[in-house]
């Protein structure tokens, strides 16, 4: 009888821990609240997140895209939404950060319109994350918003690396948001 009682703690205390897991509306990434802009000629932009958990991510494709008011013929509006090029477009395991980097070329919709013109169509700039969680399975799907307000122009991040008394690597997330 204390075997069966036993059993059963166990078994609804595994299915208790399974469903928390599986039901979390917490976002399991962290955008940094600027972009970087290195420069309008020639240069990239730069986003930069982390992981807010120790959880790995597998099979991680990322997207950035811009989304403008748009005004294809007169008296027709319209919000256009432009894939942009990144140079990383994904990674088989995400484990802590990552930064998207688009190339500011003369395709580039950000490069063709210029802050300006993208502050006044009321853009905004939109991350996407896809991946799966290894150790449940489930799908992650994220996205974050900026606004041209929110892009450092001539800036890039700080690094979040760096290397402790033993000579290992750490990431120091408080880091996320330094700008040089």
């Amino acid at each position: 009888m204390l075997d069966l009682i036993a059993g059963l703690i166990t078994l609804s205390t595994l299915t208790a821990v399974v469903f928390a897991r599986l039901s979390s509306t917490e976002m399991p990434l962290i955008f940094s609240k600027h972009l970087c802009l290195s420069s309008m000629n020639g240069g990239h932009l730069f986003c930069r997140f982390a992981t807010s958990d120790r959880r790995q991510w597998l099979n991680v494709n990322y997207s950035i895209s811009l989304i403008y008011a748009d005004d294809p013929e007169p008296g027709l509006w319209q919000r256009r939404i432009t894939s942009l090029d990144l140079l990383n477009a994904g990674t088989p395991q995400l484990s802590q950060t990552a930064t998207l980097t688009h190339p500011l070329t003369e395709t580039s919709p950000i490069a063709q319109l210029g802050l300006d013109e993208l502050n006044r169509r009321n853009a905004v700039i939109m991350p996407l994350i896809e991946g799966i969680d290894e150790s449940t399975g489930t799908s992650l799907l994220q996205t974050y918003l900026y606004r041209p307000g929110d892009i450092q122009l001539g800036r890039r991040f700080a690094d979040l690396v760096s290397t402790d008394h033993s000579d290992q690597r750490r990431i120091n997330l408080r880091l996320l948001d330094d700008l040089v």
